[in-house]
């Protein structure tokens, strides 16, 4: 191999190496945004579910209807579960917050 040879192929491994850095950076940002996502749903998750069982805790009923709340009305919720109020009145007040 000539020296115009070994320098061409240097050019291009050197490339390929800078290609498969910036893949492996995206994939790894990709992963990081991933994961917060993951971590925001599975709060909001995890929110509905307790809201379910305080719910079924204190009224003896179910509270699946909550799983239809947007994340605006599940943040009134706790205002309002600790208010003392009917099951009847908390879901009204709820349906109300949805609109």
């Amino acid at each position: 191999m000539n020296s115009d040879e070994l320098l061409k192929v240097y050019e291009i491994e050197s490339e390929r190496l800078l290609i498969r850095s910036k893949i492996s950076r995206n994939k790894e940002e990709g992963h990081e945004e991933g994961l917060e996502e993951g971590l925001k749903e599975g709060r909001k998750e995890g929110q509905i579910e307790l809201a379910i069982l305080l719910i079924e805790t204190k009224y003896h009923k179910s509270g699946e209807w909550l799983n239809q709340c947007t994340p605006q009305q599940m943040k009134h919720f706790h205002e309002l579960f600790v208010q003392d109020m009917s099951y009847d009145d908390l879901k009204k007040a709820m349906a109300i917050d949805r609109d």
